[in-house]
């Protein structure tokens, strides 16, 4: 669900992986058209292009918001509205570690597995130094 304001900011990406399945939505997509597979959340940042907002198979062409407000799967509890979050292992999203860069900040709450609101901007990766 993003909102569709005129300040979201999605790019079309050639899925090199089959991202068919309807769990892949809504976690970080490279550049590549592949989930981040990143298995420690230090490099996974980099890696991200945005959220996969579409489903597709291998060589078809699937929308990443980059800049914008979207739902986005939690790989771990969220339990602070407005947290930093920053993307993990398999595109999943985290409530940021300090020392780690951030993507965006938490709409909502959630818990592993859920979906939830954020406002995310993954043109900039500010370091988060802690509460």
């Amino acid at each position: 669900m993003t909102t569709g304001n005129k300040l979201d900011l999605i790019i079309p990406v050639t899925a090199t992986a089959d991202l068919s399945a309807q769990s892949s939505r809504f976690r970080a997509i490279t550049i590549n058209g592949t989930l981040v597979a990143a298995a420690t959340a230090a490099g996974a940042n980099g890696q991200a292009l945005g959220v996969l907002l579409s489903s597709a198979r291998s060589g078809d062409t699937v929308s990443a918001l980059a800049i914008g407000v979207t739902k986005i799967q939690a790989g771990a509890a969220v339990s602070t509205l407005g947290y930093p979050v920053m993307v993990g292992s398999n595109g999943f999203f985290f409530a940021a570690n300090s020392g780690f860069s951030h993507v965006g900040r938490a709409l909502e709450t959630a818990n592993s597995g859920d979906l939830f609101k954020a406002v995310l901007d993954f043109s900039n990766f500010p370091l988060w130094s802690g509460a």
